[in-house]
């Protein structure tokens, strides 16, 4: 009997040790593990707010701050000298799919690339989503915005002046790669 208990016990610790090495990787209904990065594929996954996307190669998470993640809707992440900020939210229900998109489309065009030092270099808008691209003090920037199942996902990419075709690859490979629940 004791032998019996003593590999019972044995077993328990191990189970429990290699359940906390794990990463906190585990499913859970708690708002604080409410998104993962996966290892492997490199996959973000909110399941708050209910949308996934593949990082480029070489990104990682700016920190792993669960209330600021809630709070915000999304994460930032970094590689290479550029940034990635995916976020999302419900559709305000005030307004339709189409003012939602003309509303920022409008804003970025009209007064965002006007300023001195902006350029606006490209444009374009769709029934479910609009991407812009340009420049400005801070270097290369494009933003992504797709209203789908009523949500709102905003992907916002900034990278340094002389890494232009690194953000064309990335921005299309990310946005091919979105998915909403």
């Amino acid at each position: 009997m004791k032998k019996f208990r003593f590999t019972l016990m044995a077993v328990a610790a191990m189970a429990f040790l290699m359940g906390s090495c794990s990463g906190g990787n585990t499913a859970s209904g708690s708002s604080e593990e409410s998104s993962a990065v996966s290892e492997e594929t490199n996959v973000y996954k909110n399941e708050k707010v209910g949308f996934s996307l593949t990082l480029p190669e070489g990104f990682e998470q700016q920190n792993d701050d669960k209330q600021m993640e809630a709070e915000r809707g999304g994460k930032v992440f970094l590689g290479n000298g550029c940034m990635l900020d995916a976020t999302g939210k419900e559709l305000n229900p005030n307004f339709t799919v189409e003012e939602t998109l003309k509303n920022g489309f409008d804003y970025l065009v009209n007064y965002a690339y006007k300023e001195d030092g902006s350029e606006l270099t490209s444009q374009e808008i769709a029934e479910d989503h609009y991407l812009i691209k340009g420049k400005d003090e801070f270097g290369l920037r494009a933003q992504y915005k797709l209203v789908k199942n009523g949500k709102e996902i905003d992907l916002m990419f900034t990278y340094p002046l002389d890494k232009q075709a690194e953000l064309d690859r990335d921005v299309d490979a990310v946005v091919k790669s979105l998915k909403v629940d």
